[in-house]
């Protein structure tokens, strides 16, 4: 018996001093950011790429106050394909590296092109617009964390509200979520579970 005693906590302390060894040899993840990055150039900035912005609390100041997210900030990434993006070989080429939603690789070059040379594309509108000093916005996803949380109004204040998915807005989910949109990003299956839902999943697109 006493044999056993000492085997197993033998082992027990072996197994403590191996973990521990393993831990000292674990590091902190390093930044491996991926060096693919479509951004503008200087002949296609926005005014809203262009203008430096001197609000205390924007994005750019946050990152000049922080290493870690400077290091993940990247002010002139662009937010939208053009024809420009698919036409030229170097962009295309570093496009074509990742599928979708974060390349091109995969998808039917002829129907994106159609698509980007489409006279009735255009740019969002608040993103031809001179930048606003100190605007905010709210990133609403659909994970259901907000549930009964009654945020809607306070979602709904800001001047930009992103939202993903199914994005459910309708009156049962108003008070929670709220209804305003002004940027809706989604797979092609989120649009039909959306269709699905029918009025729940209106947007109020007026503000």
């Amino acid at each position: 018996m006493r044999t056993q005693q000492v085997f197993w906590m033998g082992a027990v302390v072996f197994l403590v001093v191996l973990l521990l060894a393993l831990y000292g040899r674990v590091k902190e993840p390093e930044l491996n950011l991926p060096g693919k990055r479509v951004i503008f150039t200087d002949t296609d900035k926005p005014a809203y790429a262009t203008n430096t912005n001197t609000c205390p609390t924007s994005m750019a100041q946050k990152a000049a106050r922080s290493p870690w997210f400077r290091a993940r900030f990247v002010e002139n990434m662009k937010l939208f394909l053009n024809k420009r993006e698919v036409f030229d070989p170097e962009t295309y080429n570093m496009l074509n590296g990742d599928s979708s939603p974060f390349g091109i690789q995969g998808l039917d070059i002829e129907a994106l092109k159609e698509t980007l040379q489409n006279p009735n594309l255009t740019y969002p509108e608040p993103l031809s617009e001179p930048r606003q000093e100190c605007v905010t916005c709210a990133v609403v996803g659909t994970g259901g964390n907000l549930k009964l949380a009654g945020k809607g109004a306070e979602i709904d204040s800001h001047d930009y509200v992103f939202r993903v998915n199914v994005a459910l807005t309708g009156k049962r989910y108003v008070n929670d979520v709220g209804n305003k949109s002004s940027f809706y990003g989604f797979f092609p299956e989120s649009v039909v579970n959306r269709i699905n839902f029918g009025r729940d999943a209106k947007f109020d697109v007026s503000s």
